[in-house]
């Protein structure tokens, strides 16, 4: 009779508790949604995501907070599941003078008269479909305050989403929170095991989704949505890398990729340069291989950008949002950064333990985060790649020739930064092959000289024409100025490791596999020597920081080997780079706060 009882738990248990727990989070969320309503301060961070054409939040005299309106200003107002006809009040701070301000909604418009006193206006919005959006437009004449350059219109202190009834929960509701469990317990079977699948779907479905009601989130249906529509890419890739990584590597990237998916997907991200890449998405349509700018590295100058990674989100961003799908890019190529060093390590013949190591503090390190935060999408893209060609080298065969190839056209078509980077590093490690100037030796560089050989008319005009453009020539050393930024650069790129760790971490990363990591810090001591020399920030401290990884888990591994207590202290010391790297990334996507850019670009 037991055995009977296991096997119908077998067949039936997930999917009954993947159902309550279904319905026990949409009875929690109904809960939440039918509270008296939505109140948000305009100063507050999160309702930076329903603003548009407002300044930056102000505290007046008498405490009060708000933001300054420019002419015409535009507040987006999310509808909910369960929301009908909603309701919505504006507080308005009294006016700096008498003015009328005009709010359209669709084909209404109201007039408001505003004079020295706070002013309360109230809306009955038209009724949407359960998902639809309404957009407010205030048009106000401006004025210019003494000393002030800004074209000011109203100042708003508050808005309230409030409803006069609440409908029942939408079936795509139902079915996004079902889904989730039933991915959570997908993936939950792949990396824990059948018994615990339950707990994937517990953490993936109801959890997430209460910690993100929980966050007062403005828009939760758009993040619903969101996650629910890509979650499914963790078990796939949970599978996908089950089969060549060890199985605590793949619990990591599991846990690391969950944390950056929601991230991405949670209403308030924009990505810092994401509308730069969207234009250049737009302007590499003409059918353009490259394009001229002026970023951050090479001192300023002018520099090429490349079209590989645009043409891959433009591809992605027809098929789904253009946010997410080159936000999406990214995610996978930057956690897919812990993988490839892992690959990489043990493909050099360093211990299973100590590659393990490396790849989760890969995985969290802070840099990570702030890399993701920037959107510096063209170089997470490359730069990945970049470690897949390292271990292309150190495979030694014709077919990791050609791999080598194949993955350095492509660099050299999605970032001239990393394509040097790479360019560099993959001449290094040839020469620290002890057949060298074999005829072997040479049947595997031919691979790659011939890659070269096609891509020299992209970069042709560039070398030829534009570098140091700008500038008063390429070789403009200025020590007084360029060291104490670069001080700076190494402190938070290495961060949390102080700078002695840092140098002694580094001496035990050559040591582990001397012709894999000498070549790898030689190439970021010869940037090093570049920057002191041109100023050409070419963004080699990222390249190094995964073998600074390699160094700390050098460390780790005999300490791991003491028992239990040193079991504990390695724990210890690896959740304390990723709390580091959480909590940045939290502060980041919730809190709108910038994390230091210095270590990216150097």
């Amino acid at each position: 009779m037991g055995e009977r009882v296991r096997n119908l738990w077998a067949q039936f248990g997930i999917g009954v508790m993947v159902v309550l727990l279904s319905s026990l989070a949409t009875l929690a969320g109904l809960g939440w949604r039918t509270q008296p309503g939505m109140v948000v301060s305009v100063a507050a961070p999160r309702a930076a995501v329903l603003l548009t054409d407002f300044y930056a939040p102000e505290t007046a005299s008498d405490g009060v907070q708000s933001r300054w309106t420019a002419g015409q200003a535009t507040i987006t107002i999310p509808n909910s599941a369960w929301q009908q006809l909603p309701q919505v009040r504006l507080t308005i701070a009294d006016s700096a003078r008498p003015v009328t301000t005009t709010i359209q909604v669709g084909q209404m418009q109201v007039v408001v008269p505003l004079v020295n006193t706070t002013r309360v206006v109230w809306l009955l919005l038209p009724h949407t479909d359960m998902r639809g959006s309404q957009t407010l437009t205030l048009t106000t004449p401006v004025i210019q305050l003494t000393g002030d350059e800004r074209e000011l219109g109203i100042r708003m202190r508050q808005i309230a989403v409030l409803a006069q009834s609440w409908a029942w929960p939408a079936p795509w509701w139902w079915g996004a929170i079902a889904w989730l469990c039933v991915v959570g317990a997908w993936l939950g079977r792949l990396i824990v095991g059948a018994r615990w699948a339950w707990l994937g779907a517990l953490i993936y479905g109801p959890v997430v989704l209460l910690v993100m009601m929980l966050s007062d989130m403005v828009n939760v249906d758009h993040w619903l949505a969101a996650w629910a529509g890509i979650a499914v890419l963790v078990p796939v890739g949970a599978w996908l890398v089950r089969r060549v990584a060890p199985l605590a590597l793949v619990q990591g990237w599991v846990v690391v990729l969950s944390l950056r998916l929601i991230g991405i997907t949670y209403p308030t991200f924009a990505g810092h340069d994401y509308l730069i890449h969207l234009r250049r998405v737009f302007l590499f349509r003409d059918g353009s291989w490259t394009m001229a700018a002026h970023p951050y590295e090479f001192g300023r100058r002018q520099s090429l950008i490349l079209p590989l990674y645009y043409r891959l989100a433009d591809g992605l961003g027809s098929l789904i949002d253009y946010h997410l799908a080159m936000h999406l890019i990214i995610v996978l190529c930057e956690t897919g950064l812990g993988l490839a060093v892992w690959a990489l390590l043990r493909r050099s013949g360093v211990t299973p333990l100590l590659a393990l190591f490396a790849g989760l503090i890969v995985l969290s390190l802070p840099i990570s985060s702030a890399v993701l935060w920037w959107s510096f999408m063209q170089q997470i893209t490359a730069h990945v790649f970049t470690v897949v060609i390292a271990y292309a080298v150190v495979r030694r065969d014709q077919r990791g020739a050609y791999l080598a190839a194949g993955v350095l056209a492509g660099v050299a078509l999605t970032h001239i930064g990393e394509a040097m980077i790479a360019a560099v590093w993959y001449g290094l490690l040839r020469l620290c092959e002890s057949d060298r100037l074999t005829r072997a030796w040479w049947l595997r560089t031919l691979p790659v000289l011939g890659a070269g050989l096609l891509l020299i008319p992209i970069y042709q005009s560039f070398f030829v024409n534009n570098v140091g453009n700008g500038q008063a020539g390429l070789i403009n050393p200025d020590l007084a100025s360029v060291w104490p930024r670069m001080q700076t650069a190494f402190m938070v790129g290495f961060a949390p490791f102080p700078w002695l760790a840092v140098v002694l971490l580094l001496v035990l990363a050559v040591r582990v596999a001397w012709r894999t990591t000498l070549p790898w810090l030689l190439t970021a001591g010869l940037f090093f020597g570049v920057e002191l020399v041109t100023q050409a920030q070419v963004r080699y401290i990222y390249t190094v920081v995964p073998l600074m990884a390699t160094g700390l888990a050098a460390v780790l591994v005999p300490i791991w080997r003491k028992g239990w207590a040193g079991r504990v202290l390695v724990g210890v010391c690896i959740g304390f780079v990723a709390w580091v790297s959480l909590s940045l990334w939290v502060d980041a996507v919730l809190g709108l706060q910038k994390p230091r850019i210095d270590g990216l670009t150097h």
